[in-house]
Formats: C-alpha cells, sequence, structure tokens
C-alpha cells in the first residue's frame, strides 16, 4: 500500500515545491505530469479528465475553483500512484486521500494549526479548498477521530472510531442530542454535511 504521506511530500519536493506551502492545482499538474493547459469542455460525463494524447485537463464547466484544484490532484494522483491492483471504487478513494495530501500537505497542516486552531473555515481558506477536506486531512494528519457525514457516504478517519458502522454515525449526525464526548460541527461551505468529532 502507499504512505500517503510520504509520498505527497515526496512528490512536492521532488518538483522543487515546499511541502509547507502547497503550489496551485494548475502549477502542479504542469509541472508533476506535464500537462500543456486545463480547459472546460461541455459534454464531460466526469467532473474531470487527463487527455493523455493532448496533454491536457479537461473539466467539466460550472465547478468551483477549489473543485477544479482538487480535481487537477485527483488526476495528477491517477498518473502518479497508478492503482492497479485495487478495485475501481478503491482506486478512486486512494487517489482522493492522495489529491488531499497534495492540497493539504501533513507539514504544512501542522504548522496552519499552531496559528489557526482546528476552526475548520479557517482552515480551508488558508488552504484554498473545501472545508470537507480539511476535516478529513485532520483526521488523517492528527489521528483525532473524525467523521464527515455526506448525502451518500460516511467518510471517517483518524486512529479509532469507536467500532460504529457507517449507519450508526450517520444516525447519530442526526440526533438532536449529541452523546457526550462527541461534537457536531455543521459545514458552513456545505451546509448539507456534518462532521462529527471526538471532544
Amino acid at each position: 500500500m502507499v504512505d500517503i504521506e510520504s509520498e505527497a511530500v515526496r512528490l512536492l519536493e521532488d518538483n522543487g515545491f515546499n511541502p509547507l506551502e502547497p503550489p496551485s492545482g494548475e502549477y502542479l499538474a504542469c509541472c508533476v505530469v506535464g500537462a500543456r493547459k486545463v480547459r472546460r469542455v461541455n459534454g464531460l460525463r466526469r467532473r474531470a479528465l487527463w487527455s493523455a494524447e493532448r496533454d491536457e485537463i479537461l473539466f467539466r464547466p460550472g465547478l468551483s475553483q477549489v473543485m477544479e484544484d482538487f480535481f487537477l490532484r485527483h488526476e495528477i494522483s491517477e498518473r502518479v500512484i497508478r492503482p492497479v491492483d485495487l478495485s475501481n471504487e478503491d482506486a478512486e478513494a486512494l487517489c482522493d486521500r492522495f489529491a488531499a495530501a497534495l492540497t493539504c500537505p501533513a507539514p504544512a497542516l501542522r504548522r496552519a494549526l499552531e496559528t489557526e486552531g482546528r476552526h475548520l473555515a479557517r482552515l480551508a481558506k488558508a488552504f484554498r479548498t473545501s472545508q470537507s477536506i480539511i476535516a478529513l486531512r485532520l483526521g488523517e494528519v492528527t489521528g483525532s477521530p473524525i467523521a464527515l457525514v455526506t448525502n451518500r457516504h460516511v467518510h471517517v478517519r483518524g486512529d479509532q472510531w469507536f467500532q460504529a458502522t457507517p449507519e450508526e454515525i450517520r444516525r447519530v449526525s442526526q440526533l438532536r442530542r449529541i452523546p457526550e464526548g462527541l461534537q457536531r460541527l455543521q459545514l458552513t461551505d456545505a451546509p448539507r454535511r456534518v462532521v462529527l468529532k471526538a471532544v
């Protein structure tokens, strides 16, 4: 299995970037995988797609800058780690995690925690990304148990999440009163998403 944290930092350093100050997704794509340009194309089924024959990354129009930047990093991840022995769903999840590590490298997040604390909105602004990605990265980098509950999925990060199933976590996130030891945070940039974290 790929050591995501080390590989993300190595990739940045090998391409002349400081992991404490991650570059924009477009600049990273040009330097790392040789994408000559990024353009928006109507009619794409996927949100982003690498066109190897043209050396460009294509986007479906209407994505926010934050989403474009993340999907650029996701496309880079698919070219760099090449998860061929995994199912498509597992490979996509691994590439999402690698893209998040490129967006918010562990050394940069640790440094930002000293100045910004664990305030999701401020950290998201500092890294030019979504609060969802910041919440998941906090669990991955600090080991703190965190669950991101979306309409479709429950994403769990951190050292241990009390042996709860995704269905149990979803039910707890919808309770009026959250059990002692947990905190519920409503994301301001994605109001239908909730973060549960241990306190």
